[in-house]
């Protein structure tokens, strides 16, 4: 389950807080701009879930109290994966073509980013540099 936002942040309370597709968009879309992010991330989602990624971690501002995200952003576990079956637009990650493709971004949780360490690290510090939640899925439960 999803927790309240913390007020002090507007992003979600420490650590790793479970969840499925349907809790996702009922709690994060609302508005024209989120449900075009949600339609994008469910692109990504879908694409991963058919080569056998079984948990993703979503993260930046869509998870937080922003009224309208520029996009969206995420990591998915790797273990499982049909790297060689999934989308271009992920295993060569392009900011730019993901975006085009799904309007936000994910990356291989373990991944290393530009300030060394994996993306399932990053994304749980905002750009304030507060510790934040992110939100974990199985993009299998996509309806």
């Amino acid at each position: 389950m999803i927790p309240a936002f913390d007020p002090a942040t507007g992003s979600l309370p420490v650590g790793i807080h479970e969840s499925d597709w349907a809790e996702v968009v009922a709690r994060f879309g609302g508005n024209a701009k989120r449900e075009a992010l949600l339609a994008g991330m469910r692109r990504a989602l879908l694409s991963l879930a058919r080569v056998g990624c079984t948990r993703v971690y979503l993260g930046g501002s869509f998870v937080t109290v922003k009224e309208l995200p520029e996009d969206w952003d995420g990591c998915y576990e790797a273990a499982g994966v049909d790297t060689l079956r999934l989308e271009k637009a992920i295993t060569q990650p392009s900011k730019f073509l993901m975006n085009i493709f799904f309007y936000g971004e994910i990356y291989d949780a373990d991944a290393q980013t530009v300030t060394d360490e994996p993306f399932r690290l990053f994304f749980q510090h905002n750009r304030a540099g507060d510790v934040v939640g992110l939100v974990a899925l199985d993009p299998r439960t996509i309806d």
